[in-house]
């Protein structure tokens, strides 16, 4: 990793639109986290369930409460609409979504991110969600167990 940006064989051929990603302040719980990664078993089981409700739909939609929340300009996240959801990967803490067009979207959950999968169309709420995803069977909710909201701070 570099920077901001994630780079593994299979995405380089493609755009990566990173929603959420590592802050230099969290550097030293990554460093502590490849020791002993408690969290793994949560995103493999995070993938497994997005696999059940996501994989093979087009996300017609995506929602984002708070620009900061973005961690890249290009491709812009209107491109991700339209786009159908090719496969589910893992890295590191890292879900990454991969679309049609050679398009991935990448989500770091962090210390308290979570997903949470609802009502198609469903508002994001006030406290602690950050942003929605809609397809066509329903809404994929990036939230936030913590009440700091620390993936939103620019």
């Amino acid at each position: 990793m570099k920077g901001n940006s994630v780079m593994v064989p299979w995405m380089s051929r493609g755009r990566v639109l990173v929603i959420l990603t590592l802050r230099p302040e969290y550097t030293s719980l990554v460093h502590e986290t490849r020791r002993h990664m408690p969290e793994l078993p949560e995103i493999v089981t995070y993938i497994e369930a997005l696999e059940r409700v996501v994989l093979g739909q087009t996300l017609e939609a995506v929602r984002i409460r708070s620009p900061s929340l973005l961690r890249t300009y290009s491709p812009k996240a209107s491109a991700i609409e339209g786009q159908r959801v090719l496969g589910l990967r893992r890295i590191g803490k890292r879900v990454v979504f991969e679309l049609e067009d050679d398009l991935f979207v990448v989500i770091h959950l962090m210390i308290s991110g979570r997903f949470k999968w609802t009502k198609r169309g469903a508002a994001i709420p006030r406290k602690r969600a950050h942003a929605a995803f809609d397809f066509p069977e329903g809404t994929l909710l990036l939230t936030e167990a913590a009440t700091h909201k620390r993936a939103s701070r620019p």
